[in-house]
This record gives structure tokens, C-alpha cells and sequence, in this order.
């Protein structure tokens, strides 16, 4: 059974509710990072700067995953890879 991924409306814009909570949890762990580092004498720059380098390190390797899998809906459009529809960007995982 597939279910709706549930969506939160603000003005024009469409949120998608799971890319929301995950990038919530992710800035609340860099958050809590950051307090914690302050114990070992480093600056918040310290543990945000490598966690924004690791965001794009995830996004790209997301896609890049995602091309591997799906080779076959790429293969006739190369420039598809590196397309910016958000429809390709699988909030289930799977």
C-alpha cells in the first residue's frame, strides 16, 4: 500500500512534511553539536561549517545513488542527471 506523503501548504509554497522533520533534525544536531564543542574551546563555525559541507556531501551522494539505481530512466538523457526536479528526490527511501 502506498501512502500520501503529507505535505504542509505556506502560501504558494509546498512543504514536503519528512524533508522537513530531517532537515529540522539536522540543524537541531548541529545545534547540539555546537553547545557541546564550546567544552572543547571551539567556535560554533567549527562544527557548522563541516555540517554544511556533509549536507551537500549527503545530497550529492543521494543523487548520485539515486542515478545508479535508476540508470535506465537516464540513460536516453544524460542532462537529466543533474536536473533540478524535485520529484526525483525520494522522501521514502525506497
Amino acid at each position: 500500500m502506498i501512502f500520501p506523503i503529507p505535505v504542509i501548504h505556506v502560501g504558494p509554497v509546498v512543504l514536503q512534511l519528512p524533508g522537513l522533520i530531517v532537515l529540522l533534525g539536522f540543524w537541531a544536531a548541529l545545534w547540539v553539536a555546537a553547545r557541546g564543542a564550546k567544552t572543547f574551546g571551539l567556535r560554533d563555525d567549527d562544527v557548522y561549517n563541516p555540517g554544511f559541507y556533509a549536507a551537500i556531501a549527503g545530497i550529492l551522494g543521494a543523487r548520485a545513488w539515486y542515478v545508479v539505481t535508476h540508470w535506465t530512466a537516464f540513460a536516453g538523457d544524460p542532462l537529466g542527471i543533474v536536473s533540478l526536479n524535485l520529484s526525483t528526490l525520494d522522501a521514502t527511501g525506497g
